[in-house]
């Protein structure tokens, strides 16, 4: 099995994907792709997941270009949206994104809900943060999200689709630790891998084969 690896950095593109990689192929292979070259019809035929990564790119400022929201709007298979990512899952989906202070520090993040994304993880954990910009908890909802953690500085600190296999967190896992390495090893052992066996379950029911 295959992991799409989108590189959506604008600036030490080559360095900064370095982490997502590296966890990425604990699990599987990855093959790392910049942002650009996405669209609704790109062969997604041999891959069993998705990692979108962060970014220096501020939504509340740009819009994502259309070709990049059809390929979010098509996804079928897990994906998880880390950062730039889960900001970018929001706004496909109708949420406001906002600029707010820039944060770089270790946070602790509240779970209301652990599922499989934090299955036999601590109601609250550190992770590492760095981003300027946040997801609003209310309209996230109406948009067909529904937030699983949060933190005292970000509303929205995970959150999963109500009706497709899509998460988000807006902190860094691939730089937090053990921390981060168990929520990769959840993605992967408790979402991913189950789809691939037409297993898994949805947190709201649905079962994707």
């Amino acid at each position: 099995m295959r992991t799409l690896v989108v590189n959506c950095y604008r600036e030490n593109a080559e360095k900064k994907i370095k982490g997502y990689v590296a966890q990425v192929e604990r699990f599987t292979d990855a093959v790392e792709v910049p942002w650009g070259v996405l669209e609704r019809a790109y062969d997604m035929g041999t891959f069993g997941a998705v990692v979108i990564s962060g970014s220096q790119w501020l939504l509340s400022k740009e819009a994502p270009p259309a070709s990049l929201v059809e390929f979010v709007r098509s996804l079928k298979v897990p994906a998880l949206g880390i950062c730039f990512g889960h900001q970018l899952f929001a706004r496909v989906f109708g949420a406001q994104v906002l600029s707010g202070e820039l944060i770089e520090r270790d946070e602790t993040i509240i779970i209301s809900e652990s599922g499989p994304l934090f299955q036999g993880m601590e109601p609250e954990m550190e992770f590492l943060e760095s981003h300027r910009e946040y997801v609003i908890a209310e309209p996230v909802e109406r948009a067909g999200w529904h937030v699983i953690a949060r933190s005292t500085s970000c509303p929205v600190e995970a959150m999963h689709h109500r009706t497709l296999p899509l998460y988000g967190v807006q902190f860094h896992p691939e730089r937090s630790g053990v921390n981060g390495d168990k929520l990769f090893d959840n993605f992967y052992n408790q979402i991913v891998f189950p789809s691939v066996k037409g297993t898994y379950q949805h947190p709201r029911g649905r079962t994707y084969r």
